[in-house]
Formats: C-alpha cells, structure tokens, sequence
C-alpha cells in the first residue's frame, strides 16, 4: 500500500520507543536496541529550518540525526509550521537513508508552541493537514509519514481534530492521551470512549493507531493494546533507567549497573564531543535507584561533571556489587 512502508510489516501489536529530547539519542537508543529492541524507534525531534538550512545550521542538528544500522527501523521526527519547509527537509531526511518520518504535532514546550509549531498545531487543524500532504508528497510512495500528536489543546478535541490527521492519511497517528494543558501533570484519558472514537475514525483506512502515555511495561503496553484494540503502544518515561523493558527482562543490580557503564562509554564514543555531559547525568538517577545504599553512589553521580568522574564511580558500585557489601536487597 502506497505511503504506508515498514508500518505494514510490523506485527501487532507493535511496540514503539517514544522521541525523547536529549534522552533518546542514538548512544542510548544503541543500548536498548543491545539490551531489549523495539519494534520502531525515532530520533529526538529536529526543526526543519535547521535541516533545510545552511551547511553551519545543519551541522549544529547533524547529531540529532545520527543513527546506526542496528536501530532500524528508525523514524526521523521533525516538528515546524512552514509546509514547504517540511517538503524540502523530507526530501533530505529520506537521502539519509531513515525508514521514515514523524511529525511532531504533540509537543506542549512553551518555547515550541509560541512559534505555532508541536502541539499548537492542533488550533491549526487545516494547516496541520497542509503539512501531512506536503510532507508526504516530497518523498517517494514507499516512504511512510506518521504523526504524534495529543487529544486536544485547552481541552480534549479528539471529535474535532483527528479527522483532519485522518483525512491526510498518514501511515501512523500516536495518540498521546492528554491535552497540551495538561502536559503530564494528570494522568494519561486511558478511556474506552476515547479511544473508541480515534479507533472509529481510523477503521477502514491505512492509517495505524497508536497509544501513548503512562505506559509503565511491555505487560501494561500489551495489556493496554488489547484491552482499546490498538495497533501499537509506544513507551516514553518508562523506558528510564530500563533500556531492557522491551525485553520483558528484569535483570539483576550488577548486570544493570555493568549496562549503564556500558552505556556511559558508549556516550563518550560517540557523544561526548557535541553533547552536553548534562544529558548523560539524566540517566543516573534512574538507573541507580530502589536499591538499599543506591543514595551513596546516585548522589555524587549526579554531581559528576565528566565522563571519568562517572566511570569512578561505577566501577566503585560495580566491586561493591561484585564483592558483596552492596546488594540488591536487604
């Protein structure tokens, strides 16, 4: 089916890595790949004037973009407001070899919404649809277009404004179950009736639903994919400090301890020279948690300002581990 791509391969249900900015970048989505792989995974999302833009812009965004083979499927996101813009960047996006291309229509960031892009495009339903086809009509028929959006903006809009997304027939919609006003300060509108209607409205087309929000595992994910008949679920905040949640797996304290070094050295392979240390501290208090003594090691890796200051310190848990002193429980 034209537009749809990889989309129609997956199983179902499928599960998906949410984009997360300055989590998800391509050092961490490597070890998820490594420890528990997805079904689809995204970049961190790109604005498309700096993709479209001068060698300079476009080398400032050029790690946003970066990708190994061993996390395809992998999804660009882009987010903007300009429909010719979108067009030029996805031409260039499927030259980088992606297996496709979402558009961010869900982001509720101030600093985002102000310039009429991520979630305020849902009070521009018309130009929303404009971007989908504008996008869609850049790149060849094999390449798919998905969107991520929300439910509403002030309120919850689903009857108003998905048939707008629908109508430009993206490939996938995920559904991030809460209104922009709410950003994540309630919890996810897991609703029948809700979600009864996306299902309605996208029945009988190409267009794939998926669910997003709150989803804590891959038994909830399935759990949740069964129970509002989705096609897929994607995972966001849930995959902090668990890289091998799509596994299934709960691995024990030393062997999540020698993954998170791992994934350390792999962020200063590969990270180190254009990323801010900051992103990698984001991931420490996560991984070093609910665990008797995780304080002692979680506080001053969280002050760490370097790479070896970090990797003191782990291995430091990791011989207490391996020696004894620190255990998994009491």
């Amino acid at each position: 089916m034209k537009g749809v791509g990889f989309w129609r391969t997956l199983p179902k249900p499928f599960f998906t890595l949410a984009p997360l900015y300055q989590v998800t970048s391509s050092d961490f989505r490597q070890v998820v790949a490594k420890q528990g792989k997805p079904h689809v995974m995204f970049t961190e999302f790109v604005p498309v004037q700096k993709i479209i833009g001068s060698p300079e812009t476009r080398a400032e965004v050029a790690h946003y973009l970066q990708y190994t083979e061993v996390e395809r499927p992998i999804v660009a996101q882009i987010f903007g407001n300009d429909p010719s813009m979108f067009a030029e960047a996805a031409t260039l996006v499927e030259e980088m070899g992606f297996d496709g291309i979402d558009i961010n229509m869900g982001c509720p960031e101030k600093n985002i919404v102000k310039n009429g892009s991520g979630s305020y495009l849902i009070n521009t339903p018309e130009l929303a649809k404009e971007l989908v086809l504008a996008t869609k009509g850049a790149v060849s028929d094999e390449f798919p277009v998905s969107v991520k959006t929300r439910i509403g903006y002030h309120q919850i809009e689903l009857e108003e404004w998905l048939p707008f997304l629908v109508a430009a027939q993206p490939a996938a919609i995920t559904l991030h179950l809460r209104t922009r006003k709410e950003m994540s300060k309630v919890d996810a509108h897991w609703d029948s009736e809700l979600l009864g209607i996306a299902a309605d409205m996208t029945r009988d087309t190409n267009t794939l639903l998926i669910g997003n929000g709150d989803v804590v595992d891959l038994d909830d994910a399935r759990e949740k994919a069964a129970k509002f008949n989705l096609d897929g679920v994607m995972i966001g905040r849930g995959i902090f400090g668990k890289p091998w949640l799509f596994s299934g797996a709960s691995p024990p304290l030393l062997e999540r301890m020698r993954v998170l070094l791992g994934h350390l050295e792999l962020w200063n392979d590969t990270m180190q020279s254009h990323r801010n240390f900051v992103e990698m501290r984001k991931h420490f208090s996560s991984y070093v948690s609910d665990f008797p003594d995780s304080k002692r090691f979680r506080v001053p890796l969280l002050q760490s300002n370097t790479y070896q200051e970090a990797k003191d310190i782990l291995l430091d848990l990791i011989s207490q581990i391996e020696s004894g002193v620190v255990v998994e429980t009491m």
